[in-house]
């Protein structure tokens, strides 16, 4: 099998398998071989050439195979629970991790993080019930292979006065876009204590 696209994602594909013993004319036997596919999505096509030696014996097959997406994240908060000192804590940083549990590496661009609130303490200001509607603003620029982790950071978020758990939406953006895979957006929940 030979793949002549020059792409680190393609070299699985470069693999040569020995049949054994010369085949007598006229007779026909299926050979199985497994390739481990590359974790890029799309379709890569392949030459595959009968050779003795270094010489080629059969005329060349091209076989494309296709690698489906199948993108999956995880979005974990790093800290679930804050203290806050009314009138010294301006800000916090919000941290989160991204982790790539599908099988599928994930496409280069700009990924960010966008918010949602959804509930909050009854006794919560209005400008605590909406802390957490605002507009992505960082960016980080990742092309995640299978398993792979990347940390978020959102410096200097002014955290709620009001006591209590927030919920709130995550959703993982890709150049603007919700990034679709599996647990994409989130329901977080985390808890403020106020002092």
């Amino acid at each position: 099998m030979i793949y002549k696209v020059s792409t680190t994602a393609g070299q699985v594909f470069n693999k040569t398998v020995g049949l054994g013993n010369i085949l007598e004319a006229g007779k026909t036997k299926n050979y199985v071989f497994t390739v481990q596919g590359p974790t890029l999505a799309g379709e890569y096509d392949v030459e595959i050439v009968l050779k003795r030696g270094n010489d080629i014996e059969s005329n060349t097959e091209r076989v494309t195979f296709v690698v489906a997406a199948n993108y999956k994240v995880s979005i974990v908060p790093k800290v679930t629970s804050h203290y806050v000192e009314r009138g010294r804590t301006q800000w916090i940083d919000l941290k989160f991790t991204m982790t790539n549990t599908g099988n599928t590496a994930w496409p280069e661009g700009k990924y960010s993080l966008e918010f949602d609130a959804s509930s909050s303490p009854s006794v919560a200001s209005t400008t605590d019930r909406k802390i957490f509607d605002f507009d992505p603003k960082e960016e980080e620029f990742w092309d995640l292979e299978p398993g792979g982790k990347a940390e978020f950071d959102i410096p200097k978020f002014t955290p709620p006065y009001t006591e209590g758990s927030y919920s709130f939406r995550v959703t993982l953006l890709l150049n603007g876009r919700a990034f679709d895979a599996d647990s994409n957006p989130k329901t977080v929940t985390l808890n403020f204590k106020v002092k």
